[in-house]
């Protein structure tokens, strides 16, 4: 069934000055992307509102999550998230090398996520193909639900990597 508006964790990393980013350590962060879903609209018109949302949302991602949470009210609304899925795009060269020694990056995953599915799109090798990674809680999604929704997605994906551009409604 199709929504109105979707509300989607994105994944920051949280190091806007030239001082974050200088400094070694871990300083990602999550923020809500809200975008309004025109079902008649076309995939890329879909991308290009959640890139203005994501542009308008960035200023915000010191924001704790945390401190959002409880400025909506999702106690009073009877929600324990902003949202249900996590997205997180990692693009970088990860094919790194020093005299003498071949550095390859690897994705690394903990059991921290909070939101039932997790969704990382990640480019790290400029041989290889994009790899598509769907982690899920075995609370909220059963592993049939989750195998359905990564073939959907992965349906989805294909149509749209060989071109499809019709409407949202007609995507497979």
């Amino acid at each position: 069934s199709w929504v109105d508006e979707i509300v989607v964790g994105l994944a920051v990393h949280n190091r806007r000055s030239a001082r974050d980013k200088a400094t070694m350590g871990m300083f990602s962060s999550v923020i809500p992307i809200r975008v309004a879903v025109d079902q008649g609209a076309s995939f890329q018109s879909l991308l290009i509102a959640v890139a203005k949302v994501s542009l308008r949302c960035f200023r915000h991602q010191r924001v704790p999550i945390a401190e959002i949470t409880r400025g909506v009210g999702l106690s009073r609304a009877g929600r324990k998230r902003l949202f249900d899925v996590s997205l997180s795009i990692e693009g970088f060269d990860g094919d790194i090398s020093f005299p003498g020694f071949e550095i390859e990056a690897l994705a690394m995953n903990s059991d921290a996520e909070q939101a039932p599915l997790a969704v990382a799109v990640r480019d790290y090798h400029d041989a290889r193909d994009v790899v598509f990674d769907l982690k899920f809680r075995e609370a909220s999604l059963s592993i049939e639900r989750a195998q359905a929704l990564k073939n959907g997605l992965s349906c989805v994906f294909d149509a749209l990597v060989r071109g499809f551009s019709g409407p949202i409604d007609q995507l497979p």
